[in-house]
């Protein structure tokens, strides 16, 4: 086909030689000369109709061909989905992580997906060879131009090694928290406090600072809250000791810690330490902030607020009468410190 083409192109363009007679040639002139061509392609073996049915039944197979290929490439698709589905079921039956089974599933897909391919190229009647250089030079530009997903490939494999996390656990990074519900080959997806899919590359969780809070069991509350100077301390401290006894859910082992953290510049800053299981910790934290603000207000436990220490109209610091002033309130010229 491609030889009737090219002596088909060769007739057309060959341009038409004006008269030796220096003038323009006329239209007789042209005709000749055309029918010249004309016989020295018949001469020569071109046909013309022959070359139409040639490119005709070339045209009629590769639509076959690419037919075909659609028709595959719909099937394949049904097929890798159903397979996927019936492998993720197989693993879960086998009491397989589900990170670990996540991870595989994405595998299996991508593998799935390049045997597709090169099935369509086959069909379509593509050189092998060609294709394998193609893609060699492709791949290379890829490789170039993705080393990054490459880090969160291998980034992927030794979450799913080492398992710092797994899907269901809570963890912060980067500054997102959430639980994960998805370990895939490039990304881990975390299902954040406002129901928001979040998606982290699978090399930040890897390289950077990870907390899971998940990991344990227990997990230790901490409170610190700030009295007044002069207020009661001890009976601050006995009013967290009893707060802490009056609920079930703090346990006994380890002993809940209750002392004088600091000796602050404006207040004096009574810490609680007790334990309590993971799933009751934000709970915890809640409730007990209402009923320290309830309790202190009943007992008439003053609460500490930023302050200074001011003198007015004194030119001995000592002999004057210290009065305790909110940093929001503004000085006048003459006060002094």
């Amino acid at each position: 086909m491609w030889s009737l083409l090219f002596k088909f192109s060769s007739f057309l363009f060959i341009p038409l030689i004006p008269n030796s007679g220096g003038a323009s040639s006329d239209s007789t002139g042209v005709v000749s000369q055309v029918e010249e061509k004309l016989l020295a392609a018949k001469n020569s073996g071109f046909n013309f109709k022959e070359m139409l049915g040639e490119w005709l039944t070339s045209i009629i197979n590769f639509g076959l061909r690419v037919v075909i290929a659609l028709v595959v490439f719909y099937l394949f698709r049904k097929a890798i989905k159903y397979l996927l589905s019936l492998f993720k079921r197989r693993l879960a039956k086998r009491n397989i992580d589900s990170g670990l089974a996540s991870f595989l599933s994405s595998v299996l897909h991508g593998l799935a997906f390049v045997v597709l391919v090169l099935l369509l190229i086959d069909i379509l009647g593509f050189k092998s060879v060609s294709f394998a250089a193609l893609m060699a030079a492709v791949g290379v530009a890829l490789g170039a131009a993705l080393s990054g997903q490459l880090q969160n490939l291998a980034a992927g494999v030794v979450i799913l090694a080492t398992r710092p996390f797994k899907v269901g656990d809570w963890i912060v990074a980067k500054g997102e928290e959430g639980t994960v519900t998805e370990i895939s080959i490039f990304y881990t997806t975390l299902l954040g406090v406002d129901n928001s899919s979040i998606h982290i590359p699978n090399a930040v969780l890897t390289s950077d600072k990870l907390k899971n809070t998940s990991s344990e069991t227990l997990r230790r509350c901490q409170w610190v809250v700030d009295i007044e100077y002069g207020a009661d301390v001890a009976l601050a401290k006995k009013t967290l000791n009893e707060l802490v006894e009056s609920d079930n859910r703090f346990k006994k082992d380890p002993a809940p810690l209750i002392v004088v953290r600091e000796l602050a510049d404006s207040s004096v800053k009574v810490m609680l330490r007790a334990w309590c299981a993971n799933n009751d910790f934000w709970t915890l934290i809640w409730e007990m902030n209402e009923k320290i603000y309830q309790e202190f207000q009943q007992r008439q436990i003053p609460f500490a607020f930023p302050s200074i220490t001011v003198y007015q109209g004194a030119s001995d610091c000592a002999t004057a009468v210290p009065s305790r002033t909110p940093l929001q309130e503004k000085h006048t010229p003459n006060e002094t410190k």
